[in-house]
């Protein structure tokens, strides 16, 4: 028996150890590295190789190797990417790939010699990645925009797309290409699901987070691009030593989580305070302070941390004001990872105690006051004290709350000012308003609730000499209606120079906001005359004190009003072709051809179209929509309207619906083997002109803008020479002042970088400013807002009777709405996902407009409304320097200003027995009300009590002897 139980227990055993060897093998397959090289291709030769070579087009754009590229001397053991910076199209490396793994790395030694700028799309052209990994994302990269060094190095940019032709939330940032003529290591590193690293020789160039990512049902692959459309200038020549791909990689997930100013942070003592997710020994932090107001006035530290949280502390910084803040984290490889942010840095930083008088004697000296405790509530107000705990340092806190409320209730906050003081105040997410010394202070951030603390500028004065004694106090309000919570009131002193900033008056208004005639009649906000007003003029005027505004009559050859000069031009047309009269177009919205057939579009066109066709149609019952507008900005003292053409603006059979009967009658106007009209015609130029002068000539017109923005394409290869191109539209430019109206102005909208969208196509602006063609010159970026740089245009027309505008694109990334978008729209299955300015946006960028030199400032296709769901007010800060130098130099630096409230459940002991002081005419004396002085006071009073008692006692006896 004992043997058999031996026998059992020595199976079971060797079972065990069967099974404990195979769990083993089991988790060592399971934890061992994913990483697998799925090709390591030398570039000897394409033939053999793991790619198959597309769209090879010799020698517009092609991809070569030693062998295939004899005529480009390529090196043996290379592959070249090369085009010859004119033909349009594609060549790819394309891998079908049989990866099992979402992460990758693909490695590339190249020696880039030159990229491309491309005109536009600048998303998806250039040296491009264009991979197709498993779980069906699409990714798509490129590299482009070759140019000189910046002051930090960078000469090229990257962006990244969530799929080929979808630039919808695109991605962008500017990195440093080498360009020493020596082969360099670039690596594309993908996590799997939404970050993507660029290294170059190690150095993390790009680093992108939170990529959204197409899904697909496409095959996976990996293409690597050579994407000549749209080229502006240069050419890209690539030439490539090697190239691995790896899947599986371990994705380096060095991250800054946090980086935090501490609460005793000032200019003599500015502690950063550092979070990140790993430490080694080799990890290095790298701090950088940058004056915004002087940007080469930088403080620079670095240290090793020895924990993930740490912290380092400058003394005394040279300089105080707004800054921009950057910290870096670098590993053994020296891939680093940024942290940047804006801050206000002050001279010095107190805290005020209530009944305490402070002065301006040290400018730029913030006093916080967040002993909200402290401050007196009227019997009956709806102010209440509530309480805080910072549940890591233990410390206790108090905020003030008014809720609930329709009637206006007041506290005064008892901190005695005397001098020049801005006011700031610490709300509390959920506030939609306040009141600070009977100025009403909105906040356009958010209004839902939560426990965020953001930092509100409310007003700054002088206390100097008060006849009131109350007047050197702050008067706190709610609003009716309006929830508020206050987390501190911060007083920060100001020198006599920058209080003479704010209290600055220019009433010049040099914004312009343009509407581009259209896209309102498609959405259907302009239903009727009084709407259009209402709503193009009347809103922004009233709200943001615009006066100036740029009404687009649609495009070149489809007006939105009912022109005498269009309907000339196409009868004389009919009438030449002989077409019987019964055949001509009877509203100006139809189209007919040169057969005198109509031109049917009703299929192609989208809902939104045929409202907006419709309302046009309504509003020009009553009369011309640009004239109907400069009437009602007149006769209101709105200020001016100017009409706007669009000078090369024409559509394909897309949405041909918006090219017109004129566009269809004259077929030999158009540019060979392009969209748009020629204005190598000199009859089209004439319809042109007439347009124009007929636009200004209503007697409440400003002027005219002439749009190249949309587009500059007024040639085609009809006409390649430039010096003949130039000739044309300078003396079209000529004829064009010589005949407008007296006092009417001529302003011109140019796309940027001129030498490619501009000069190229013989719209000679330089000419134009010289010569005193045009009144004002507009420039702008064609699609999507990029901040470019605007000196040579300020240069320009300093010295000439010319007035500068910067003009901004309120597009970000996205596209207009499609047919089929719409469709899906109706159903709920498709929403826009199109990027649009902020205000703030505008207002950092007009900011650096006047600064700059600009005159002012041009917002084309409307402005964004969406931080308040209505007209900003703080629109009208963009319409002088002097109104956008208080806001940087006041509101701006609050933008900055982030806590977290943490509500305490029940009030603190150190706070139960407290009983503010009400603020008196002698209001600054120690406060005698804190819970030790109570009792004090209590032994003293019953004291007194006894000692009156004994008095009255031994007088009655003295009374009764």
């Amino acid at each position: 028996m004992k043997k058999k139980i031996l026998c059992i227990l020595t199976t079971v055993a060797m079972i065990l150890s069967i099974m404990s060897s195979f769990v083993n093998n089991v988790l060592a397959e399971d934890t061992a590295s994913k990483e697998k090289v799925l090709f390591d291709f030398n570039c000897d030769s394409l033939t053999g190789s793991p790619f198959t070579v597309n769209g090879n087009t010799y020698p517009g754009y092609y991809i070569l190797d030693s062998k295939t590229g004899e005529k480009e001397n390529v090196a043996a053991g290379t592959v070249l990417l090369g085009c010859d910076g004119k033909a349009e199209g594609q060549a790819a490396l394309y891998y079908p790939l049989s990866m099992t793994e979402k992460s990758f790395c693909l490695e590339m030694v190249m020696n880039v010699e030159g990229l491309m700028t491309p005109a536009a799309n600048d998303a998806w052209r250039g040296f491009c990645i264009d991979a197709q990994v498993p779980g069906s994302r699409n990714i798509y990269i490129a590299f482009n925009k070759m140019t000189e060094a910046d002051s930090n190095g960078k000469n090229a940019s990257v962006t990244v797309m969530k799929s080929v032709r979808d630039s919808s939330g695109a991605m962008k940032n500017e990195i440093t290409v080498p360009t020493d003529g020596n082969f360099h290591t670039w690596k594309i590193v993908f996590d799997g699901e939404s970050r993507i690293k660029i290294y170059i020789d190690n150095q993390l160039q790009a680093y992108f987070t939170d990529i959204s990512l197409n899904i697909n049902a496409d095959k996976p692959y990996m293409n690597i691009c050579n994407s000549t459309y749209n080229i502006g200038s240069g050419a890209n020549r690539i030439v490539i030593d090697n190239i691995k791909l790896t899947e599986g990689i371990e994705f380096d997930n060095l991250l800054i989580s946090d980086v935090k100013e501490a609460d005793n942070s000032s200019a003599k003592s500015y502690t950063l305070m550092t979070s990140v997710n790993t430490v080694a020994e080799t990890s290095e932090i790298g701090i950088t302070i940058r004056s915004k107001s002087d940007k080469k006035n930088v403080v620079t530290a670095s240290y090793k941390p020895t924990d993930v949280k740490s912290s380092y502390t400058f003394e005394n910084i040279p300089f105080t004001g707004l800054c921009d803040v950057t910290v870096s984290m670098k590993d053994a490889e020296a891939m680093a990872v940024d942290y940047s942010f804006i801050t206000y840095i002050y001279s010095d930083i107190m805290d005020a105690d209530a009944h305490q008088e402070i002065d301006d004697s040290v400018p730029d000296k913030a006093y916080y006051f967040n002993n909200l405790y402290k401050t007196f509530i009227p019997e009956g107000s709806k102010w209440k004290v509530g309480y805080t705990v910072d549940d890591a340092t233990g410390k206790n806190g108090s905020y003030l709350q008014c809720s609930g409320s329709s009637e206006i209730n007041t506290v005064i906050i008892p901190v005695k000012l005397k001098g020049k003081f801005a006011v700031y105040i610490g709300y509390v997410k959920g506030a939609k308003s306040f009141n600070v010394n009977g100025k009403d202070v909105f906040i356009t951030y958010t209004s839902d609730i939560g426990t965020d603390i953001y930092e509100k500028f409310a007003i700054a004065g002088d206390f100097t000499n008060t006849d009131n004694y109350l007047d050197s106090y702050i008067k706190l309000s709610n609003t009716k209606g309006n929830d508020v919570k206050i987390a501190y009131i911060k007083f920060v002193s100001l020198s006599d120079e920058k209080f003479a900033e704010y209290t600055a008056v220019d009433e010049s208004a040099k914004l312009m906001i343009d509407d581009d005639g259209f896209s309102a009649f498609f959405s259907g906000r302009y239903p009727t005359v009084d709407l259009m007003n209402q709503r193009v003029i009347g809103e922004l005027a009233t709200t943001a004190k615009i006066r100036q505004f740029n009404w687009c009559t649609l495009v070149t050859s489809r007006l939105n009003y009912n022109s005498d000069v269009y309907k000339k031009y196409v009868e004389e047309r009919l009438t030449e072709l002989g077409i019987d009269k019964s055949k001509w177009p009877f509203d100006f919205l139809d189209n007919v051809n040169k057969s005198g057939v109509k031109c049917n579009f009703e299929s192609a066109m989208r809902d939104g179209d045929k409202l907006a066709f419709e309302q046009i149609r309504k509003i020009n019952e009553t009369g011309f929509p640009h004239e109907i507008l400069a009437a009602y900005a007149k006769e209101n003292n709105f200020g001016e309207v100017y009409a706007s053409l669009r000078m090369a603006a024409f559509y394909d059979e897309t949405n041909g619906y918006l090219d017109g009967s004129l566009y269809y009658l004259y077929p030999e106007w158009k540019q060979s083997g392009a969209v748009p009209l020629s204005f190598k015609n000199e009859k089209y130029r004439e319809y042109i002109h007439d347009i124009l002068i007929e636009m200004a000539s209503d007697n409440d017109v400003a002027g005219v803008t002439l749009d190249f923005g949309r587009y500059p394409y007024v040639f085609g290869n009809e006409l390649s020479d430039v010096k003949e191109r130039t000739s044309i539209m300078n003396d079209f430019m000529k004829k064009l002042n010589e005949d407008m109206p007296e006092g009417k102005k001529i302003n011109v909208r140019v796309l940027v970088p001129t030498s490619e969208r501009a000069t190229a196509y013989g719209l000679d602006y330089v000419t134009w400013v010289k010569q005193g063609y045009i009144d004002r010159l507009i420039t702008t970026e064609q699609s999507y807002e990029s901040f470019y740089s605007f000196k040579e245009f300020v240069q320009l027309c300093e010295n000439y009777d010319c007035e500068y505008y910067l003009g901004i694109t309120a597009d970000l990334s996205g596209s207009d709405m499609t047919k089929e978008q719409e469709a899906l729209a109706k159903l709920g299955l498709w929403k826009s996902t199109n990027q649009y300015m902020t205000t703030t946006s505008y207002l950092l960028r007009a900011y650096d407009g006047y600064m700059g030199g600009a005159d002012g400032i041009f917002i084309f296709n409307g402005i964004s409304c969406d931080e308040v769901g209505g007209i900003d007010p703080k629109y009208s800060y963009i319409n002088n320097k002097t109104e956008i130098i208080k806001w940087h130099e006041f509101e701006y630096p609050a933008y900055f200003e982030h806590s977290i409230l943490n509500i305490s459940k029940t009030t603190p002991d150190e706070y139960k027995d407290y009983v503010a002081q009400e603020v008196k005419a002698d209001g600054n004396k120690t406060d005698n009300n804190a819970p030790a002085n109570n009792v004090i006071w209590i032994i003293a009073g019953a004291a007194a009590v006894i000692i009156a008692a004994a008095v009255i006692i031994i007088i009655t006896k003295k009374k009764k002897a």
